[in-house]
């Protein structure tokens, strides 16, 4: 049996099914589920990143223990936090978990051997502008630098490029990583970047200051940071106990060999 519909009651099947498949569109999707509430939120920087989700997941057996993908939502409070800072005689080793160091690369091609602090300085203050000036070919520099809300560049405006005013033509990519990608594909091109996340471009000494596990542990190497891991409470709340555990496993000797793995220098 075939029902025939009149013009009009078709026009209002059409009608239907038009605002079914719009209001399937409009309306919005089921919300990421929130974090369970005895989750241990874990925060971390663009230095610190792939250390501490290193680290959590090696030492979680348990998914829902420590949370990740909520650390930067402003709704969570974090836990623990993974940080970058420079290296401080006068606190020790409270919190610290491994070291780094900020470098300058360039190319693997490039013939530059070293380079001064004054030289960096010339070139993103946009002074030195052709590698004929550092003894090189000439050619023009192309500068590059991690954005301006990650650990590097906050580290570097207190120390290697405190009270520069950076050059208009230097780009700020979004990590270490993006400018290292960069500098690896342009011979005419110099970046500053974190030493764990510098390969494969060419890492060169400053000045007299050569950049390697020995120099970063003793801290000769004038721009050795220190990787911290610290409980984040109110004044009124005690540290969460598995937060305490966590930090506790990154300073152990199976959790060192993660920080070695990722590039950075462990503890003595």
């Amino acid at each position: 049996m075939i029902i025939m519909l009149t013009e009009n009651r078709w026009s209002l099947v059409r009608a239907a099914l038009t605002f079914i498949m719009t209001a399937a569109v409009l309306l919005p999707g089921p919300s990421p589920a929130d974090p369970p509430s005895e989750a241990v939120r874990v925060c971390s920087t663009s230095i610190t990143q792939p250390l501490a989700a290193a680290i959590v997941n090696h030492y979680s057996a348990a998914p829902t223990a420590f949370d990740l993908a909520n650390a930067h939502d402003s709704r969570y409070p974090c836990h623990v936090r993974f940080m970058a800072r420079l290296v401080s005689e006068t606190d020790g080793t409270h919190g610290v978990v491994g070291y780094d160091a900020i470098v300058a690369v360039v190319h693997p091609a490039n013939r530059l051997s070293r380079i001064t602090r004054d030289q960096v300085r010339g070139i993103f203050a946009g002074t030195i502008k052709n590698w004929s000036e550092l003894g090189g070919s000439p050619g023009a520099i192309v500068a590059k630098l991690p954005d301006e809300t990650s650990d590097e560049a906050q580290l570097l405006t207190t120390t290697l490029l405190s009270g520069l005013k950076i050059a208009s033509g230097v780009e700020r990519l979004p990590s270490s990583s993006e400018v290292v990608r960069y500098i690896s594909s342009r011979r005419d091109s110099i970046g500053l970047v974190a030493l764990s996340q510098a390969d494969p471009a060419k890492v060169l000494p400053l000045g007299d200051s050569v950049p390697n596990p020995l120099t970063i542990a003793d801290h000769s190497y004038p721009l050795s940071i220190a990787i911290v891991a610290i409980t984040v409470t109110s004044p009124d709340d005690a540290p969460d106990a598995k937060a305490l555990r966590l930090i506790k496993y990154a300073r152990s000797p199976e959790a060192q060999s993660i920080v070695v793995d990722k590039g950075l220098v462990g503890l003595k």
